[in-house]
């Protein structure tokens, strides 16, 4: 993915912030465990992946979920993962949405706000890295350049 855009989702970039943080809170963390939860292993996967691209895309609509999710965290180390969230916000290119374009999308209804959003900025140049199937499913179909991180975790396995 060298030379490439990566457009994130709100699951991944949580990852990406708590790792990054330190990799000591991704197994405490509560959005990141359980059933599916998120491993080391992962987090390193999901950080080779992001800093080989040339660009990492995030939204508004991303960012503020992931800004809840990742304050519903350990709160001891909660100042540590919101810095660490501001520091990757400055590395980062931020591609607006508005949420009436996003909510006259045909996907609107099915996959909600954020990932609508999603869609709408998954264009040419950017691949969509999601852990989502169902967004991953109705990028293919819509005919979106998309990934899906959880392949790339059965095959690292």
């Amino acid at each position: 993915m060298a030379e490439e855009t990566i457009l994130i989702d709100t699951q991944l970039l949580v990852l990406l912030v708590v790792g990054l943080a330190s990799r000591d809170y991704i197994g405490k963390h509560k959005n990141l465990n359980g059933p599916t939860g998120y491993s080391v292993g992962d987090f390193e996967l999901l950080l080779g992946i992001v800093s080989r691209a040339s660009r990492l895309l995030v939204t508004p609509h991303v960012l503020a979920e992931t800004s809840n999710l990742v304050r519903q965290g350990n709160k001891s180390a909660l100042d540590h993962m919101m810095m660490t969230f501001k520091g990757l916000l400055d590395d980062a290119s931020e591609e607006h949405v508005p949420g009436k374009v996003a909510a006259h999308g045909p996907s609107f209804v099915s996959l909600g706000l954020t990932d609508a959003a999603l869609l709408e900025a998954a264009r040419p140049g950017a691949i969509l890295l999601t852990a989502d199937f169902d967004l991953y499913r109705t990028a293919l179909e819509a005919g979106r350049r998309v990934e899906n991180f959880n392949h790339r975790r059965a095959a690292a396995r």
